[in-house]
């Protein structure tokens, strides 16, 4: 159990970590090779350090991946599906989410060649003439590192307090889902932060948390009982629409039905045999997808989603079997995720 750390006392921090990150090293050159290549722990004891020793045929070259043998400590212990880091990344505006500086902090040790991984330094440099390789020694102080991270948790934990309280409050499904699905997500982001400060300080971590994992993931399953969508697809449309259209629904966790649905989904979806005169064995078809999507709880009919174009194979019927899969891939991605954005921002 700790104690918040104070804005004045992060900022204290902050800044000496953007200090520390950007520190300069000198490079030595002697005869003897430099003793902490060979036993770094023995100028930074392993209880308060993370090191990593990289090579290379420039300085830069063995910061990076010096940089790199750093953040390995973290990439085989640390897990977190990969779909939420990608949703926030592709955000981009600090004002939609008070995740930005954990996605950063998270995503920073996935990368080998720049120097972004939290509070790392740069320490030591040595420039073997005799094999021309340059040697740099990076660490992550643990100390200092865990309470960046403790204060990073600590204020995440309140986004998801903040949140879960708006969705008990709220009446409107689709506000309540909003609400649920960010507390949802960056709970699942701030477990894998502890994970990662867990292998910072060498121990397990120990943090209040008003609500857990499971509770929320379980006030989400209920939430997405009640939420029913009816799907319809026009007569003249491939018989393989609907099917398309429930497995995207599927994803959600939506239920499928026609009585006081929350979501109606209107479908049209015709593929046709073109002949391009072009002389040639290949066949031809040409399609086209239409989907209304219609919010009756709000009243609110979303933008039709249109989607059209031509594939070709050397039969019709591999013309339009690729059709086919080129219309599904469409609905359970492109027409997912404006659905997904439209109710997140709800």
């Amino acid at each position: 159990m700790f104690k918040r750390i104070s804005y004045q006392f992060l900022t204290i921090i902050t800044c000496f970590v953007l200090l520390g990150c950007t520190s300069h090293t000198t490079t030595t050159e002697s005869k003897k090779r430099a003793a902490w290549i060979d036993n770094p722990y023995k100028l930074y004891p392993k209880e308060m350090y993370i090191v990593g020793i990289g090579s290379g045929a420039t300085r830069e070259a063995a910061k990076n991946n010096a940089i790199g043998n750093v953040s390995t400590v973290f990439q085989s212990k640390v897990d977190v599906e990969r779909r939420l880091i990608e949703k926030y990344k592709e955000i981009g505006d600090e004002k939609e989410t008070e995740l930005t500086q954990s996605i950063k902090m998270l995503t920073s040790t996935d990368v080998r060649s720049t120097q972004e991984l939290k509070n790392i330094k740069i320490a030591e440099s040595y420039y073997d003439k005799k094999e021309g390789i340059y040697y740099v020694l990076a660490y992550l102080d643990r100390s200092e590192t865990s309470l960046i991270y403790r204060a990073e948790i600590e204020e995440n934990n309140d986004a998801i307090l903040k949140y879960y309280n708006k969705f008990k409050e709220s009446r409107d499904k689709f506000t309540k889902y909003s609400y649920i699905n960010k507390a949802c997500e960056i709970i699942a982001i701030n477990e894998a932060l502890i994970k990662q400060l867990n292998v910072i300080k060498g121990g397990a971590a120990e943090f209040i948390q008003e609500i857990s994992s499971a509770e929320l993931i379980n006030e989400r399953q209920n939430l997405l009982k009640t939420i029913i969508v009816n799907i319809e697809v026009n007569e003249e449309s491939e018989p393989k629409l609907k099917d398309y259209l429930q497995e995207m629904v599927a994803k959600f966790g939506f239920q499928i039905g026609n009585e006081n649905p929350c979501l109606t989904i209107k479908g049209t979806f015709n593929i046709e045999d073109i002949d391009l005169k072009r002389g040639d064995k290949m066949k031809f078809v040409r399609w086209k997808l239409t989907i209304d999507l219609i919010d009756n709880i709000n009243g609110v009919q979303m933008s039709t989603f249109s989607e059209q174009g031509r594939e070709g194979h050397v039969t019709y019927l591999e013309a339009r079997e690729r059709a086919m899969r080129v219309v599904r891939e469409k609905i359970l991605t492109n027409f997912y995720q404006k659905i997904d954005k439209y109710l997140s921002h709800t």
